[in-house]
């Protein structure tokens, strides 16, 4: 027996996307950010899968977004979608933008839209060395922020 709820992250990011991506790796379910865990060696989880039912969207579970995202790999529109989630299409573009990446995306687009390099290695097919130094290369550094939590009281 194991208890599911919908769940609560904390993410900062500069763009939606961004704060999407990071609130899902934030969850403590091992994912790279809104994509499904890569299947394993021997995953027997592989077996089972099959294409998406557009009725299970309409249910608010904990991870409806990544059905969501695999309804827009299916070839889903923004319009058909919302009319099974009632998810505000604005939200439902910026996790298509997520889904459906362009050949032509540079490092920089992949980071502004929060893809770790992880994901990265997966959708390129190189090494993580590899994309670090492609990142270096494009001068695509990680940063740290400080973030005004107490409204001004100290610089931020």
């Amino acid at each position: 027996v194991q208890m599911q709820s919908v769940c609560e992250v904390k993410s900062i990011g500069r763009t939606f996307r961004e704060y999407l991506q990071k609130a899902f790796r934030s969850l403590e379910v091992v994912l790279d950010g809104l994509e499904p865990r890569p299947p394993g060696e021997g995953d027997t989880d592989v077996s089972r899968a099959r294409s998406l039912d557009m009725s299970t969207l309409q249910y608010g579970t904990a991870f409806r977004l990544l059905k969501v995202r695999q309804a827009f790999l299916e070839g889903q529109s923004v319009e058909d979608v919302f009319n099974i989630t009632k998810i505000d299409p604005w939200f439902l573009d910026q996790i298509k933008q997520i889904s459906i990446l362009n050949d032509d995306s540079s490092m920089r687009r992949l980071k502004q839209d929060g893809f770790s390099d992880k994901q990265i290695v997966r959708m390129t097919g190189k090494t993580e060395l590899e994309i670090r130094v492609l990142r270096k290369k494009e001068s695509v550094h990680p940063v740290f922020k400080v973030v005004d939590t107490c409204a001004a009281e100290f610089k931020a």
